[in-house]
């Protein structure tokens, strides 16, 4: 994720981003990694989790539309200005955009503008390119993890099994 986060500061030029994963047990997005100008994630963002039940929500409304959502102006928008994520980082502008898989969102990014230009049409047009290649990635991070796992469980089975015989033959 550091190294996603990188390419997009350097391509897309995007200086403040999060991710959220889904979290299908539960029904809610959390933060999974973030990015931001100073190098530090507030604790109640990386705390923040937010129901897939709130469609007046933007980054649960993406999760489920799987269409990106841009709001050039945030104080005249909709979104609610109580909102952790808008008291917390004070943007401009807010761009969303869902990770996409196998024709699943797997989650969303998003990033903002702390400017009055907001977000240029070049970084979100660039970072819908990007979106599916990030959501790759991601998957296949997690079905490497899982495979570790089930390596690691296989290996313990085996030597259980080993010892098992072992006692077995000695009676």
């Amino acid at each position: 994720l550091t190294v996603i986060m990188n390419i997009l500061s350097n391509v897309c030029k995007i200086h403040r981003a999060i991710i959220m994963l889904v979290n299908e047990n539960e029904r809610q997005l959390e933060y999974i990694y973030g990015t931001d100008y100073s190098g530090k994630v507030p604790k109640e963002i990386k705390n923040y989790t937010v129901s897939l039940d709130r469609l007046s929500n933007i980054l649960a409304r993406v999760t489920n539309t799987g269409r990106s959502e841009y709001v050039p102006e945030v104080n005249s928008s909709s979104l609610r200005k109580e909102n952790i994520m808008l008291t917390h980082v004070k943007p401009t502008s807010v761009y969303v955009v869902p990770l996409i898989t196998r024709s699943k969102v797997i989650g969303v990014i998003a990033t903002d503008a702390i400017d009055g230009r907001g977000v240029p049409q070049e970084t979100r047009e660039t970072l819908e390119v990007f979106a599916p290649h990030i959501a790759i990635a991601i998957e296949n991070a997690r079905l490497y993890s899982r495979l570790q796992e089930q390596m690691a469980e296989l290996k313990k089975s085996q030597a259980l099994l080993s010892r098992s015989e072992k006692f077995s033959f000695l009676g």
